[in-house]
């Protein structure tokens, strides 16, 4: 999770989506502590960092 905006943005392309499509692209942790988000709108790149501490995790997402 040392990654920023750039290298994520290009895992995203690497399995065929546009990270500029307006989707919203969630990324975690092994642990669930740290959340990366990205999102571009509107021609604005977003980028949000979340971080929890030992009380709390974020939720585990399945498919």
């Amino acid at each position: 999770m040392r990654r920023g905006y750039d290298k994520l943005s290009g895992i995203v392309c690497s399995f065929g989506n546009d990270p500029e499509d307006g989707t919203a692209y969630v990324f975690t942790s092994k642990d669930q502590k740290l959340v990366k988000i990205i999102r571009n709108e509107y021609l604005e790149c977003q980028f949000f960092i979340q971080y929890f501490d030992n009380k709390y995790e974020f939720c585990t997402i399945a498919f």
